[in-house]
């Protein structure tokens, strides 16, 4: 069995240096499942990730999921035409 790891907010999860490099607003707003009528990163079919509650106000998110973001946006960019000039 794989183990699972748990990666924290700022510098791991988002942020310069983490998995998905945006800003902590962007991040929060984009990116993390909130509302369960809206699943996808806005303008995707890609599903946003859910926070896992480490104690008191401290949240992480599973690094695989991140790591799944990251490689439905490549795939997703793939796809799209490239535009035209």
């Amino acid at each position: 069995m794989s183990s699972i790891k748990i990666l924290r907010g700022n510098g791991q999860s988002y942020g310069r240096g983490g998995r998905i490099p945006v800003s902590r607003s962007k991040f929060y707003e984009d990116f993390v499942l909130k509302d369960s009528t809206d699943p996808c990163i806005p303008g995707t079919t890609i599903l946003r990730v859910r926070p896992v509650p480490l104690g008191g106000k401290c949240t992480g998110f599973v690094e695989h999921e991140l790591d799944a973001v990251n490689a439905a946006l490549v795939k997703a960019r793939d796809v799209a035409p490239l535009p035209s000039k």
